[in-house]
């Protein structure tokens, strides 16, 4: 899936979702990153992070 942040489509995808309700979700620019589990047993390793212009 690709798709633009902060886009129209973006917001439709959001107001489409589970997260609809959570004030101010998906509008941030910078902030934290976070690995979802969804109630499996997962394993992450090697993970690099790089600021992109």
């Amino acid at each position: 899936m690709e798709f633009a942040l902060h886009s129209k489509e973006w917001g439709q995808m959001v107001n489409n979702s589970k997260f609809k309700d959570r004030e101010g979700f998906g509008e941030t620019h910078k902030g934290h990153i976070a690995l979802q589990d969804h109630g499996y047993k997962v394993w992450f390793r090697n993970i690099k992070i790089k600021e992109l212009d």
